[in-house]
C-alpha cells in the first residue's frame, strides 16, 4: 500500500489529521481503543520526528475514525504519519500518509 500524499504544513501550523478505517471495517466490526500512533522521517533527518504528535487522539471506534494533530517538524523534510489500530475481531489495520513540512 503506498500512503497518501498530504498538502505541505509549515511548521508553524497545527492540522488534524483523519485515520480513516470505515472501508476496512466488516459488517459488525469496530475498532478498539487499542491504537499507536507513530511518525518517523520518509525524506529527510529528525531525531525527534515523533515530537510533532500533538495531544492525544480522538477515537470514534464505531465509524471507525481516529483524528490526530500534528504540530512543528523541521522544513524540507517528509514525515511518514502512521496509525495501527486494533479491531473488534481481533484484525490489526494500518493506515499511513506522507505530510510535507515546507
Amino acid at each position: 500500500m503506498t500512503p497518501q500524499r498530504l498538502d505541505p504544513k509549515t511548521p508553524n501550523e497545527n492540522l488534524t489529521f483523519t485515520f480513516d478505517f470505515s472501508q476496512a471495517l466488516v459488517q459488525g466490526e469496530s475498532i478498539t481503543n487499542t491504537y499507536t500512533i507513530a511518525v518517523t522521517t520518509y525524506i529527510g533527518v529528525d531525531a525527534s520526528a515523533s515530537s510533532m504528535i500533538s495531544g492525544a487522539a480522538s477515537v470514534n471506534t464505531g465509524s471507525g475514525l481516529i483524528l490526530q494533530n500534528f504540530a512543528g517538524g523541521l522544513p524540507i523534510i517528509d514525515y511518514l504519519l502512521s496509525c495501527k489500530v486494533t479491531t473488534s475481531l481481533g484484525r490489526i489495520l494500518e493506515d499511513q500518509a506522507i505530510l510535507p513540512v515546507r
